[in-house]
């Protein structure tokens, strides 16, 4: 499974669901480890939020909708994706956040055909699972926005070439990643429907050797693979920080490539 690189044009179905109107104005919220987007659609009696988060290195938008309540399996589900009139197949994970309540939908889109289609008129998420439609407004200014927010991500964290010469010495993981995981940790969902599929990510390492937040850079399209590749560096992985030209330790990104092979 694969997410589609391009998307194709079609009429959308007639029988397509109105559009909900936003409650709120979008919310950019500037973090030290994330750029995070949101908007209300909601009411006080029932919640629903969009949220969008770019990746570090601009690959991925990541699009969750946030609902109180929903089931606490984790669910793995195709989904049609309408930008507009804009069609593009690929699947979501949805599960429960037992903290806050909210169940949640969560689809990986790679940015180049996000951004293809910042002034489509509305979003619809078609599953046979969360299906939702979401009437868009001034997604321009809010995806224009995030870009400086990642801007600034990139200077503090030190990633790319233009801050290169702030590092000396690169993070070095104090044991393989590929190591850290374990026949366990293949997700049974994806065992069953025989799912393969490698996954590109970048990690934000701390000066002490931490993980500050995991991002996808290279969906594989399966996103249970996805997310547990993130969970499983994010929860073992320590790493020596790297260094500056003074020799003190710095934050810097860590990128690796994970691939999911079922044993015969």
């Amino acid at each position: 499974m694969t997410v589609a690189s391009a998307a194709t044009l079609y009429a959308a179905p007639a029988t397509a669901m109105t559009p909900v109107q936003p409650t709120g104005a979008w919310r950019v919220n500037y973090d030290v480890a994330q750029c995070v987007a949101h908007r209300d659609y909601g009411t006080p009696d029932k919640p629903v939020e969009l949220v969008l988060k770019p990746s570090p290195r601009g690959s991925v938008m990541r699009i969750f909708v946030l609902r109180k309540g929903g089931t606490a399996e984790l669910e793995q589900l195709p989904v049609t994706l309408w930008f507009g009139d804009q069609r593009d197949y690929t699947s979501l994970l949805h599960y429960r956040d037992e903290k806050t309540g909210y169940g949640i939908a969560a689809i990986n889109v790679p940015m180049a055909l996000f951004k293809a289609n910042v002034s489509a008129p509305y979003l619809r998420i078609e599953s046979r699972g969360p299906d939702a439609a979401f009437a868009l407004s001034q997604l321009p200014g809010v995806v224009a926005e995030l870009d400086k927010c990642v801007a600034d991500l990139r200077e503090f964290w030190n990633i790319g070439a233009a801050y290169k010469s702030r590092i000396a010495t690169p993070a070095t993981p104090k044991q393989s990643l590929h190591d850290l995981f374990t026949g366990r940790d293949y997700p049974l969902a994806a065992i069953h429907d025989n799912e393969q599929g490698a996954v590109a990510l970048t990690f934000l390492v701390d000066e002490h050797g931490g993980v500050s937040d995991c991002t996808v850079d290279e969906t594989s399209g399966i996103p249970v693979l996805d997310t547990m590749s993130c969970y499983v560096i994010s929860s073992r992985a320590r790493f020596t920080p790297a260094l500056g030209p003074d020799g003190k330790p710095v934050r810097s990104a860590y990128s690796e490539r994970i691939v999911w092979r079922i044993s015969p």
